[in-house]
């Protein structure tokens, strides 16, 4: 069973077709968007899916032979966006038109994507703090670190970090405070219930309390 596409013969090939349907074997079409840099696809009577560029896109048979076959859709698609689909009359081979997909904003889509790269930048960062850590170089650290947690205060890896490095300096009240907020955030985490404990341990002989 075909694939329940969208399906829109664009209006500004309509007058062109009967020209174009004798013995006529240049033309192109022109792809637009907007937003402009959306994946130009080629999906095939069954289903297969093949990427041949990005808009703005002139398309001709010669460049883009599978482009204009039989029974063929040009898909535009960007993430954060639906995709819109085109179904090619089999005469376009010998015409000359336009494109025009307006994409339209896609909720879910767009969620996913800033997820997956608020984790990507989220994991990026925390690679670079171990680096700073292993050198220790605790105050470019500790800076980084403090930014992170603005702008990922639920993350607790971030502030299990953080109490690291403050515990490196000797800072215990920081880090006890750090080690907190990590718990707070994962409390099932064992390493983080051990660091409040030795602090604890450490700072109960002083008199300094909990």
């Amino acid at each position: 069973m075909r694939p329940a596409y969208t399906r829109r013969v664009f209006s500004s090939l309509a007058p062109l077709l009967c020209l174009f349907a004798y013995g006529c074997s240049s033309g192109q079409i022109q792809v637009e968007s907007d937003p402009a840099g959306a994946d130009v696809n080629v999906v095939s009577g069954g289903g297969m899916k093949q990427k041949i560029g990005q808009t703005p896109l002139t398309l001709t048979p010669a460049q883009f032979p599978n482009a204009f076959g039989a029974d063929v859709q040009i898909q535009v698609s960007k993430d954060g966006y639906r995709a819109e689909s085109f179904l090619l009359p089999p005469q376009a081979s010998g015409a000359v038109g336009r494109i025009q997909a307006k994409l339209a904003d896609d909720p879910v889509s767009k969620t996913c994507q800033d997820t997956a790269n608020s984790i990507a930048d989220a994991t990026d960062a925390v690679a670079q703090i171990q680096r700073l850590i292993y050198k220790k170089n605790y105050g470019d650290a500790e800076r980084a670190l403090v930014s992170a947690t603005v702008k990922y205060p639920a993350v607790p890896i971030f502030y299990s970090l953080l109490g690291n490095v403050y515990y490196l300096e000797k800072q215990l009240d920081k880090a006890l405070e750090s080690y907190r907020h990590a718990a707070a955030l994962q409390p099932q985490n064992l390493e983080i219930a051990r660091m409040i404990e030795k602090i604890r341990g450490i700072r109960m002989p002083s008199g300094g309390g909990t």
